[in-house]
């Protein structure tokens, strides 16, 4: 059981569109592979601090200073809340229709957790094009993390990358492939993290991947969604291997079917099975069943 406040916050707004908001707030960037509020748990993630947002022609910024972030666990825990010294810079500009350049430096300094800390350094592409008359999506992710923060309990580096490609066929199927690699070592305790992010939307839905492994994490996923009269629906595979030597992990399979009942309500039904080829993960089996009620 838990009650909490989610979010309070006091903004102003210029006439020229810079945006200043102070207190407890919902912070999403890009698509919460960094920074997310875990809508998908029952307690949102949260962040305490001073956020400025401003565009100027196609560029954006953002900049957030975090002294709080509020985490989806219940508020009377030690791992419900923890005291930051973070910044965040995400600078991003739309170089055409459908193409986007972002460049970002997170600087995450976690005094509860020291080990969560962090700063790291990318750069981000997503862009569109039409070949033979289909529509191209793509993305591209690169990024480079180190330690931060006095109590760091190791110095390390890791690499990220992320690729990805999807199309659309009889506007109605939609492919997708990718790759994304979480840098690791052969030594604990050196591998690339993501303490902020929404992390149930990537890597498999099993959740068995929360904490990158020591070793690293390669993640090879393909998958399709679609629409069948009102139904919406995805199937996705992954294949997890060990950056560092290649060991296999396992593989997963994600399954999701999304019934509207009315227009202010809807049903979500998913399912995962994760099967390990590693005696450091075991077998699992999710279901999950989500009524979803909008009103005014």
């Amino acid at each position: 059981e838990d009650t909490r406040l989610s979010r309070a916050w006091l903004a102003w707004t210029s006439t020229g569109g810079t945006r200043i908001q102070a207190g407890r707030q919902r912070i999403k960037l890009d698509d919460d592979r960094f920074i997310g509020n875990v809508g998908w748990r029952q307690n949102e993630q949260t962040y305490d601090g001073v956020t400025l947002r401003r565009g100027i022609g196609n560029w954006s910024l953002f900049y957030g200073w975090i002294g709080r972030v509020n985490r989806i666990f219940a508020s009377d825990l030690d791992a419900g809340r923890h005291d930051h010294r973070t910044h965040l810079l995400n600078l991003g500009r739309a170089l055409a229709p459908g193409h986007r350049l972002t460049t970002y430096l997170y600087r995450i300094e976690d005094r509860d957790q020291p080990a969560l800390s962090n700063r790291t350094i990318g750069l981000r592409y997503t862009g569109n094009a039409e070949w033979r008359e289909r529509p191209l999506t793509w993305l591209i992710e690169t990024a480079l993390q180190s330690d931060a923060g006095e109590a760091a309990p190791v110095d390390y580096s890791a690499e990220y990358v992320r690729l990805e490609l999807g199309t659309t066929f009889a506007s109605s199927l939609s492919p997708t492939v990718g790759f994304e690699r979480l840098g690791g070592s052969r030594r604990p305790g050196r591998a690339f993290r993501t303490p902020l992010a929404t992390l149930h939307a990537f890597n498999g839905w099993a959740d068995r991947f929360l904490a990158t492994p020591d070793r690293g994490l390669d993640d090879l996923y393909a998958g399709i969604g679609g629409r069948a009269g009102k139904l919406k629906w995805q199937l996705t595979a992954h294949d997890f291997r060990a950056e560092s030597g290649g060991d296999r992990y396992g593989r997963e399979l994600d399954a999701s079917l999304s019934i509207p009942l009315f227009d202010s309500a809807s049903l979500l039904i998913k399912a995962a099975r994760f099967e390990s080829d590693s005696a450091a993960f075991r077998d699992v089996t999710r279901f999950w069943t989500q009524l979803s009620v909008a009103w005014p």
